[in-house]
């Protein structure tokens, strides 16, 4: 089971120009899920649905294992992310209808390559593009935030806005800030794996508190054991800027609100044995997001199922997902 480690360290702070979590500008733009997004149609939407109370969050990494807290991740962690698989990519599609595949905290869209190629031969066109201060150092990632990643997707979307439909997927924060999206965009369906609402481990709370003091948090990652195929696409950063936790904990708490008002057709994918996210996560999205939400329960995957051994169910799963939106 995952530990993280919240003994971060106070050296080598960067100038942080990320915009400040839960400030006026963040919640701005996480309300275009509720909204319109300019220059962008929106259709569709059901009557809102009634908030409810927000379920305590727990701490949330991707396939993370504690590493040393003491320093800065080292100078060849940030080289390893200059790499193709870091950049953001389109394969193209000849059925009419886009997917916008959004990768996670910390990850980078080779993530989402495999399923990418599968959609793509399938006929679809699919988008997957780079989140602000991913792929590249823990120091960039300072730099962003929510707002920036939220913004991103949705201009991601408008870059195929000429197809027929629009769909939207996202691994752990990515298919919350799909949710997010979905609303704004006019997405034709939205699909979530391993989303999380509800976290293994509550250290996450303390970042709005610790981030002054002890700007960083490291860990070791590790690929799904007996999966040569997907080791290599298994990057990710060894560890994160303390404040870029709690716009994870606001884009959560605002995609369970938008889940609540959307009407579109969802699958949710989550596994059992998912060492960051709790499973009970995806039945508080499913009750979000409604009925007749699909629903994949994964019995042998990690945090990043795209990557482990159940991933053909998965990429089964999204398509019938997009074929029958």
């Amino acid at each position: 089971m995952l530990r993280t480690d919240w003994s971060l360290t106070g050296r080598h702070r960067p100038r942080d120009r990320a915009h400040k979590s839960g400030g006026p500008e963040l919640e701005h733009l996480l309300r275009l899920s509720h909204g319109t997004a300019t220059g962008i149609s929106r259709t569709g939407e059901g009557e809102d649905r009634s908030d409810q109370d927000e379920q305590r969050q727990e701490s949330l990494h991707e396939d993370q294992t504690p590493g040393d807290p003491g320093t800065v991740p080292t100078l060849q962690a940030i080289l390893d992310l200059f790499s193709p698989l870091a950049a953001p990519f389109t394969l193209p599609g000849d059925n009419g209808d886009a997917v916008v595949v959004v990768h996670g905290f910390t990850g980078i869209p080779g993530h989402w390559r495999l399923a990418a190629q599968f959609l793509s031969q399938k006929g679809y066109t699919v988008v997957a593009p780079l989140l602000p201060g991913h792929g590249t150092s823990v120091e960039e990632m300072a730099k962003f935030g929510a707002p920036d990643w939220l913004r991103v997707v949705v201009e991601s979307a408008l870059t195929v806005s000429d197809h027929r439909r629009v769909h939207l997927a996202g691994l752990s924060m990515g298919g919350l800030l799909a949710i997010l999206a979905a609303g704004p965009t006019n997405a034709a369906s939205v699909t979530a794996i391993s989303a999380p609402l509800r976290f293994r481990r509550k250290g996450i709370y303390l970042a709005p508190f610790l981030h002054p003091f002890r700007p960083y948090t490291a860990w070791t990652a590790s690929p799904p054991a007996g999966e040569p195929e997907t080791a290599e696409l298994f990057q990710t950063y060894s560890g994160f800027p303390t404040r870029k936790a709690t716009d994870l904990l606001v884009v959560a708490r605002q995609a369970r609100r938008a889940a609540m008002r959307l009407r579109r057709p969802s699958l949710v994918v989550q596994s059992l044995i998912d060492e960051s996210v709790d499973p009970r996560s995806a039945r508080v999205l499913i009750r979000a997001l409604g009925t007749g939400t699909q629903t994949l329960w994964l019995q042998h995957s990690r945090h990043n199922a795209l990557l482990d051994r159940e991933r053909g169910l998965i990429h089964e799963a999204l398509l019938r997902r997009l074929t029958t939106a």
